[in-house]
């Protein structure tokens, strides 16, 4: 079938459904006639019929009439709840809220362990020699330490000049004439010997300031000899056998 033909079909199955409905309503009830002409352009005042279905009476021809001193009836009950529909789009966040007030301060909490040793960090610059500080005041006087051990022989120094010839001495008493060894001693310098023809019986050092005594030292084969340090002087006794 053509579109224009069911089109048309429709049109005509509406304006006849009209004029039945308006035929078999009471007179009170009837359209106006000014609002049938809507209903057969196929304005929304009219639902349309199409072909093959059946006419669906409006609320208003079906609606029995309203009384002008009719009262509401009671309510009806509340009928059961329709099921959820879907969640709506989210919505745009609102505008921040003002400050509110500071909280009352907690109590003091407990002392927690302590952390780990934290390694050496680097060392820093040297930093710059602050000025001399004050002279501190003189500490007391430590005891006296112990006596250390005598120290290395020193070297023999060399020979000292030779002293002054000393005043001759007192004449002895003669001799008994005996035929024993003729007797010499040697003093007044720091080394001397004995001759040749004599042997050195005994020698030793002596200081002529403090009269201290000392061994001397011997010089082969018949000499001996002082230290000039210490300004001493060999006494040597000589005997010619």
């Amino acid at each position: 079938m053509r579109l224009w033909a069911s089109w048309l079909i429709t049109v005509a199955a509406t304006a006849l459904f009209v004029a039945a409905v308006y035929v078999v309503l009471p007179g009170n009830s009837r359209l106006a006639v000014e609002g049938l002409w809507p209903s057969l352009r196929g304005l929304p005042e009219s639902q349309a019929v199409s072909v093959g279905q059946a006419p669906v009476e409006t609320a208003a021809a079906t609606a029995p009439p309203k009384s002008e001193t009719s009262t509401a009836g009671p309510q009806g009950p509340r009928g059961e709840p329709g099921a959820q529909g879907d969640p709506g789009p989210k919505g745009d966040p609102g505008a921040p809220g003002a400050k509110g007030e500071a909280g009352a301060t907690g109590p003091k909490g407990d002392v927690g362990p302590p952390g780990p040793k934290g390694e050496a960090g680097p060392a820093g610059p040297k930093g710059e020699a602050g000025p001399p500080g004050a002279k501190g005041d003189t500490g007391p006087t430590g005891s006296k330490g112990e006596t250390g051990p005598p120290g290395p022989r020193g070297e023999a120094g060399p020979p000292g000049l030779n002293g002054e010839t000393g005043p001759p001495g007192q004449k002895g008493d003669p001799g008994n004439g005996g035929g024993g060894p003729a007797l010499r001693v040697l003093r007044g310098s720091a080394s001397n010997s004995c001759h040749a023809d004599e042997t050195m019986l005994g020698a030793y050092c002596v200081s002529a300031a403090t009269e201290l005594t000392a061994t001397p030292t011997i010089v082969p084969p018949r000499g001996a000899k002082c230290s000039a340090v210490l300004n001493m002087t060999v006494v040597i006794t000589c005997a010619k056998l």
